[in-house]
């Protein structure tokens, strides 16, 4: 209902705060140890989520949440359900309440006990607002009403019903009697508690000494006129007895319960004065502390001022302070105090470790969770502590402890830790203790962070003098009238002036020209810097040096402002650029040979353009005619026909390959190579485009001439030389001859080659009787961008091409040239003893099987052709033009295909993309990829995606066949 209550007035519920002082939970402590001797309090706090150690510390405070749990759990233990009114009657004499009771006791009577009820609730509760009634002599009013988002239950009105009983009886010796006629938890708005008490024996007496007065004085005078004057007086005698009697005996009483009283009052004095002797040195220890803080700025002085404070003013044997390093990887001994020069010097040796996980010390924890620690059984910690930190404590000699973080509020960083324990005095460490600890803590990570900020300062400061003075850059700053009042030592090196000469002169006439107009310069500078949005001023000047040398200096101009926002001074830092500008004038020569590249790049990029249709369409024509010649084997005629056709494609397809070499978008492979018919077949293609007025000679030995090389590149390397040739003959006609002998270098000949070694060469030589060439121009000839051609004509990369594929295979290049004679290159390329096995595709058995492959193609041709090569080889064959619809194909029955053949480049999903998504669903099927050209396929990649092989169109039925049936083995 109450929480109902607080929901319908829109009232946040205070369920988690503390709002009950842990002496309430005491009392049922006690209560239990007395009357269910039986019942472990250990068990039954931790069964309500508990500390038993929290429970009996007076300075810990509960929540609603935890006095629930406490209720029921200590109901189920014993059986009990009014157990919280007869723990509130107990609580009149039990230790928890001593104090309190002790206070009380300094009112004498009950109705002052009862009337003080509203000012010490605060002391046992935050939820409640509580006013106290005078109804009569021994009668009062109590009404009880819970704060706003305060959840009240039940069994808290029965326990305060119960201490209500129980106040009186501190006094009378008897419970009181409590009426209960409003109750908060029975729809009323609050709790009502009618309180009437049994006076004190020493009241009731001096009524009866009061009441005997009266009567011996009105009854012997209402008796006069009727008794003897002799039994008259002997009846004043007796009532003047009696009341005499009844005095002493009042007073008596009186005397007794004010003694008793007066030695209540005394114990109570007695530690209202330990109290204040507390609070004393707490004050002190705050003002010392903040005296320390606010003075001392080095770290190691703060730490030592700290500890000594502590020491001084706190009731702890031993104590430390642990900060953290630089890197925030250790937690290191910083001040301390107590500990014998051993056990400090063991603390200075130990780290205890923050950036490893498996940390779990106590002061790391702390550290880390920004948590703090009362643990006062080491002992029962064992299983926490690393045995590290463990032994340490053991070392020690640590029984219990309290660790504080040291947490820096403002930016929730953690500093240290600050940890204290007691050995000697043996005085357990309670939560006041660890409060006033985390007060010290915060109070000191803001000093900590202050000195530390004013370190850094120092440091920045010094760093700054440092690098402005030391700075590999002019520094100097001028004023409004532009007069320099800095000028930094690198300056004072460059200009060649010493400080003292040229600090309170111009610009003109020291750094600047002395016809330079300054107040102008200043003017023009000062605009710059409004017009500027960084409010900065970028300019390259030309200065002249103490020797009248000039440089050139490129300037960041940057103000410096006043309060008012005036110019102060300008702040100006610059760099000599006298060499970068030179070089700048040297790099415009680079730039048209960097265009010439780019060039060569773009043609590059257009070739592999170029490359990947013009292999689909290769495909075609070369698939059609190998599987014409694989069906038609006895007409001779159609064969050597189609043979020719196939020739042509072939040279079309070494043809792309070439331009792609060149163009650096092909790897390339070193085989063992028959030099012959590379020549023949380069000569070929080149008579086409030389003139007639050029002859071709050759001088070609028939024995085979056998070199470990890529077939495009030795073909690129005859091409560039003859091209060569073709230029330097072009205008009067001439001779291009080639040979190609075999050579053994001997010891004699290496003074030639010194870069080679003995052994057995293949010589090739290229001359033109062209113009020839100059020593000059035959000393750059191989470096890159040199050209002798007219502007637009070649690149000047050929023959630095050539030179580093000749050197890649391990040979040599020379030229000899004269001029108006002609030129001749010679290369040695290392022979391989091997022979080169040539064999006739067309009529070997191709290798076939008869599993289910799925072939991927967005061109239709090559679907067709790939279909019919797959199929003649025994293959059932399923196609798609559409990467999508293959994909959906393959997912609606990943195990109908044991191959997958796709193209790489697609519309809609490339070959790749596709492959990693038939992977994902089937990991083990073997995928080929088949590609025209991809400047982006590396090899590592592709088989890292889990494709078996990769094959370049256009697609030869042999080659297909052989990557087939090993993809599919």
């Amino acid at each position: 209902m109450e929480s109902d209550n607080n929901s319908a007035r829109g009232v946040k519920e205070r369920l988690d705060e503390p709002l009950y002082n842990s002496r309430l939970a005491q009392n049922y402590l006690e209560y239990v140890r007395k009357f269910y001797p039986g019942i472990d309090l250990k068990h039954l706090t931790a069964k309500a989520g508990l500390n038993l150690s929290e429970l009996e510390d007076s300075a810990h405070w509960l929540t609603q949440r935890q006095m629930d749990s406490f209720n029921l759990a200590l109901a189920l233990e014993t059986q009990d359900n009014s157990i919280s009114r007869e723990v509130g009657r107990f609580s009149a004499f039990s230790h928890a309440s001593g104090v309190l009771r002790q206070y009380l006791r300094r009112f004498l009577t009950p109705i002052a006990a009862y009337w003080m009820v509203e000012k010490i609730s605060s002391f046992l509760t935050k939820a409640t607002a509580n006013s106290v009634r005078k109804l009569g002599r021994n009668k009062v009013e109590i009404s009880v009403a819970p704060l706003p988002g305060v959840t009240e239950r039940p069994y808290q009105c029965q326990n305060r019903l119960g201490m209500f009983e129980a106040l009186a009886k501190v006094f009378t010796g008897k419970f009181a009697t409590v009426e209960h006629p409003v109750c908060y938890h029975k729809q009323g708005d609050k709790c009502v508690y009618i309180v009437s008490f049994d006076e004190t024996p020493s009241i009731m007496w001096r009524l009866i000494r009061n009441y005997s007065l009266v009567a011996s004085v009105i009854i012997p005078a209402a008796l006069f006129h009727f008794l003897a004057l002799e039994s008259w007086l002997f009846l004043c005698l007796a009532f003047s007895l009696m009341s005499l009697s009844i005095s002493i005996y009042s007073a008596m009483l009186e005397k007794k319960e004010l003694s008793a009283s007066v030695e209540k009052q005394g114990d109570s004095a007695k530690a209202l004065l330990d109290e204040m002797r507390l609070r004393y040195d707490n004050a002190m220890l705050v003002q010392e502390i903040g005296h320390a803080t606010l003075n001392i700025l080095d770290i190691q002085n703060l730490l030592k001022a700290i500890t000594e404070t502590i020491a001084r003013r706190l009731d702890f044997d031993r104590g430390m302070i642990l900060l953290a390093d630089t890197n925030k990887e250790s937690l290191i001994f910083g001040a301390g105090f107590g500990y014998n020069s051993e056990q400090e010097e063991s603390l200075k040796k130990a780290s205890f470790s923050l950036n490893k996980p498996e940390s779990k010390g106590l002061f790391v924890e702390s550290f880390r969770e920004q948590k703090p620690f009362l643990i006062r059984d080491i002992n029962k910690m064992e299983e926490k502590l690393s045995p590290r930190s463990l032994d340490l404590a053991r070392e020690m000699g640590v029984q219990s402890m309290i660790c504080v973080p040291i947490v820096y509020e403002y930016e929730k960083e953690s500093l240290g830790i600050i940890a204290v324990d007691n050995i000697k005095s043996k005085r357990p460490l309670t939560q006041s203790d660890m409060g006033l600890l985390r007060g010290i803590a915060a109070q000191m990570a803001v000093s900590l962070i202050n000195a530390r900020s004013f370190q850094r300062l120092q440091t920045s400061e010094k760093k700054y003098r440092d690098l402005v003075e030391n700075a590999s850059s002019i520094i100097l700053r001028l004023d409004p009238e532009g007069r320099i009042t800095f000028f930094n030592k690198f300056a004072q090196k460059l200009f060649d002036y010493r400080e003292e000469e040229i600090v309170g002169k111009g610009i003109d006439g020291t750094i600047f020209p002395e016809e330079m107009n300054r107040r102008e310069w200043i003017s023009e500078l000062i605009y710059s810097f409004q017009s500027s949005p960084e409010g900065t001023a970028v300019r390259e000047e030309s200065h002249q040096l103490k020797s009248g040398e000039d440089v050139t200096v490129s300037w960041i101009y940057k103000p410096i402002y006043d309060a008012d926002g005036s110019i102060l001074e300008i702040l100006c830092i610059g760099i000599d650029i006298t060499r970068l500008k030179k070089a700048e004038l040297e790099n415009k020569e680079l730039e048209t040979q960097l265009y010439h590249s780019q060039r060569m790049e773009a043609i590059g990029t257009l070739a592999g353009g170029i490359a990947h249709d013009f292999n689909n369409i290769l495909s075609a024509i070369i698939g059609y005619t190998e599987l014409a010649l694989y069906v038609s084997k006895d007409e001779a005629k159609k064969r050597h026909q189609m043979e020719e056709v196939l020739k042509a494609g072939q040279r079309a397809r070494d043809l792309v390959r070439q331009i792609l070499s060149f163009s650096r978008h092909t790897d390339q492979e070193r085989q063992p190579i028959e030099m012959q018919p590379i020549i023949k077949e380069a000569l070929k293609m080149l008579r086409a485009s030389l003139p007639a007025t050029i002859e071709i000679a050759q001088d070609i030995e028939p024995e085979p001439c056998i070199v470990l090389a890529d077939p495009t590149q030795v073909h690129q390397v005859i091409m560039n030389l003859c091209t060569n040739a073709n230029h330097a003959m072009r205008k009067t006609g001439g001779q291009l001859k080639i040979g190609l002998h075999h050579l053994e270098l001997t010891s004699a000949r290496l003074r030639s080659y010194p870069e080679l070694k003995e052994g057995d060469y293949i010589r090739m030589s290229v001359s033109d009787t062209g113009h020839g060439m100059d020593k000059a121009t035959m000393e750059r000839i191989f470096e890159p961008y040199f050209t002798t051609k007219e502007k637009g004509v070649g690149t000047g990369l050929g023959l630095a091409v050539v030179h580093g594929i000749v050197k890649g295979y391990g040979g040599a290049i020379r030229v000899k040239s004269k001029e108006g004679k002609g030129t001749t290159f010679e290369i040695l390329f290392p022979s391989v003893n091997t022979t080169v096995e040539s064999s006739d595709e067309n009529n070997l058995a191709l290798p076939g099987g008869n599993e289910r492959i799925l072939l991927v193609d967005d061109e239709s041709a090559i679907v067709e052709i790939g279909c019919q090569m797959l199929e003649s080889m025994g293959y059932s064959v399923e196609a798609s033009t559409d990467p999508i619809d293959a994909l959906s194909l393959f997912q609606s029955d990943p195990y109908r295909f044991d191959l997958v053949i796709t193209d790489m480049t697609m519309p809609h999903m490339t070959g790749d993309h596709l492959a990693e998504r038939i992977l994902s669903v089937r990991p083990e099927i073997p995928v080929i990829l088949c590609t025209g050209y991809s400047e982006n396929l590396v090899d590592e990649a592709v088989k890292s995606m889990g494709i078996k092989e990769v094959v370049t169109k256009p697609l030869v039925i042999g080659e297909l066949a052989s990557i087939v049936r090993k993809a599919l083995q």
